[in-house]
Parts: structure tokens; sequence; C-alpha cells
């Protein structure tokens, strides 16, 4: 029987076809990218050739801060090129200054940078060493900055750190209130305890206690000066941390006991007033 011949060769199967997609790439795209790449080249390229810089302007009104302070700080930021130069690292240094309040930096083109400076001014005397600016920012000046004469006429303010602003606020409304009455201000505390402390022109200390301040202002512009009379002189010190009264504290009373003990000087207060006053209706009595 005659055998069938067949093809043992391997036969590939026919694949399905392939879709097709067709990718329509806007008109401006390529012009996009043209440009986005030319512009990151001409970047690269003043980089590498940038103009060093050469010049440094300084402005503002110097009373304190001098160009030559500013100068210093700005010397070393300035072996730079134009574009790579840190100007928020010069404006920070600037801004280190004790008598600087703020700064601003900027480049000038093709060599320079601008810094303008605006000066603190001086408010009051904060704790030992330091100024309060009219800003409520504590700073410590160099000695000398401030002649002796002029620092003698701030107001003298203290607090714990975080307190400034509400000290200054606090003592700008007492202040203003008995701007014209015997008791006007030279200076005004807030211990760690939460009391407040505040000094007249004349020299009486006025113990106001916690809470606000602002709350003793009846007593201060009223009962206070009625009770005392001619005898505001003669006062050392006014304790209002009373919810009904004050209590004084007389110079001569202290003086003779060589110390200044509150409950002696309470009692001593009432019975000198008494005697001094028959109206005393301001004054805090027994019990």
């Amino acid at each position: 029987m005659p055998a069938t011949p067949f093809d043992r060769s391997l036969r590939a199967l026919p694949l399905p076809a392939a879709p097709s997609f067709t990718v329509r790439v806007p008109r401006w795209m390529p012009g996009v990218g043209l440009a986005v790449l030319a512009i990151g080249l001409l970047i690269m390229a003043l980089q590498w050739q940038q103009p060093m810089l050469s010049r440094l302007q300084i402005e503002g009104h110097f009373d304190r801060v001098t160009p030559e302070s500013v100068r210093q700080v700005t010397a070393a930021h300035l072996a730079q090129g134009f574009f790579s130069v840190d100007l928020e690292a010069i404006r920070n240094d600037v801004a280190a200054l004790p008598w600087v309040a703020r700064a601003r930096v900027e480049r000038v083109w093709p060599t320079g940078v601008r810094v303008r400076v605006w000066e603190r001014e001086a408010y009051a005397r904060w704790n030992a060493a330091s100024l309060l600016d009219t800003g409520s920012v504590a700073f410590t000046p160099a000695t000398g900055d401030l002649p002796d004469a002029v620092v003698a006429k701030l107001p003298r303010l203290a607090g714990t750190a975080g307190n400034e602003k509400l000290v200054i606020e606090t003592y700008r409304r007492l202040s203003q209130a008995l701007a014209e009455t015997p008791l006007a201000l030279s200076g005004l505390q807030l211990d760690a305890r939460g009391e407040w402390t505040a000094q007249t022109c004349r020299g009486i200390e006025l113990r106001l206690g916690p809470g606000a301040a602002a709350d003793k202002l009846p007593v201060l512009l009223g009962a206070l000066p009625a009770s005392l009379g001619e005898r505001l002189a003669d006062v050392a010190y006014v304790d209002l941390r009373y919810t009904n009264g004050f209590a004084i504290g007389w110079i001569s009373r202290i003086a003779a006991s060589g110390k200044q003990n509150a409950t002696d000087g309470k009692a001593g207060a009432k019975a000198d007033l008494k005697a001094a006053a028959p109206a005393t209706q301001g004054v805090r009595k027994d019990g």
C-alpha cells in the first residue's frame, strides 16, 4: 500500500491583526518643548557664566544702625555670582543687628545687591538690660548705643519672656488714663505669678495684684486721690489687692520701722489715714 506523503515542517499559526492607534500631536507642542529646552539651556549658560557681584547699595534712615555695620554682615555673601547669591541669608544677617526692625534684599542687574533697612524705635526699658521697641519686640543693644539721658526718660517695664506685648499694651492704657493725674506712671512690671506692680513719677508703688490691671483705674482715678488729699507726697505704696478698698504704706512709718512689712504697713496706713482725714471711704477697714 503506498504511503501518503505529508509535510513534517512546523507551520506558524496566523496571529490576529494588531489594533492601530493614531496619536495626534498638537501643532504647538513641539514649539513649547523647544522653548522650554532653550530656556533651560539659557539658564545653565547664565549660571555657568554669571556676572560676579561688585556693587552693594544700602538704603534707609540711619540713626542707630550704621551703613558700615550692614556692609560688614553682608560682605561674606557677596563673593558669589549674581544668580547664586543667597538673598535670604543676607536678609537674616542684617535683620539680626540689634537696631534693625526689618530688612529687604534684592538683586540689581547686572552686578549689584540692594539692602533696605528699617530701624527700631525704642519705647521702653525692658528688664535689666534690654529695650522694647514700638512693635513690642525686645532687643538688647550694645552699651552706649543710647545716651544715659535718653534711656532715663524711657518707662521701665518688666515681665517674663512672651509677655512683652501684654505688658506694653497694659502700660499704654494705664499711662494714658493717669497721665494728667498725680499718679502718672513711670513703670510697670508683671511678675512670674501674674501680679502687676506699677510705679508713679512721684515714686509711689502701686500694687495692683493679678488679673486685669486696668480694673483698678476707677479707684486710682476716684477714691484714692479723694482719700489722700494733700498727703500724696507722704505715700510709699498703695496696696490695691482688695475687692472693697486699699491700704496705704506711709514713708515715715516704713523709715521708722526700718523695713517694709506688708501687714504692719496696712494697719499703720488705716490708723494714720483715719486720724488725718475723717473721710476714708476708699480705705480698707479692719475685718
